[in-house]
């Protein structure tokens, strides 16, 4: 259940979580070849955007999900119970003795 304020991952964070993950796999394929042809400052150069390419996507999960875990702590009904947690009172278990005797 989603309230007001609470952020959820709608399909344009998530679309522009892929496009950064694609850059970083040409990022990658282009390190990876520049290897293999030996030049490997270039080689390190790309391996290097590849590496802030997946960070980026990685800060960008980490804050959204930050602020939906704030929007459910933040979220209590009246009697300060979170609306997210269904507890139950009652006791389903007999006591021992109670069995024994019957």
């Amino acid at each position: 259940m989603i309230m007001s304020g609470q952020k959820e991952f709608g399909e344009q964070d998530i679309a522009s979580m892929l496009k950064i993950m694609e850059e970083a796999k040409k990022h990658n394929e282009q390190a990876r070849q520049a290897y293999l042809a030996q030049d490997y400052r270039k080689a390190v150069q790309f391996y290097h955007r590849c590496m802030l390419s997946a960070k980026a996507v990685v800060q960008l999960t980490n804050t959204d999900l930050r602020e939906m875990a704030r929007a459910l702590i933040d979220n209590k009904t009246e009697d300060g119970k979170s609306d997210n947690l269904q507890t139950s009172s009652v006791k389903t278990e007999q006591p021992l003795k109670q069995l024994q005797t019957e």
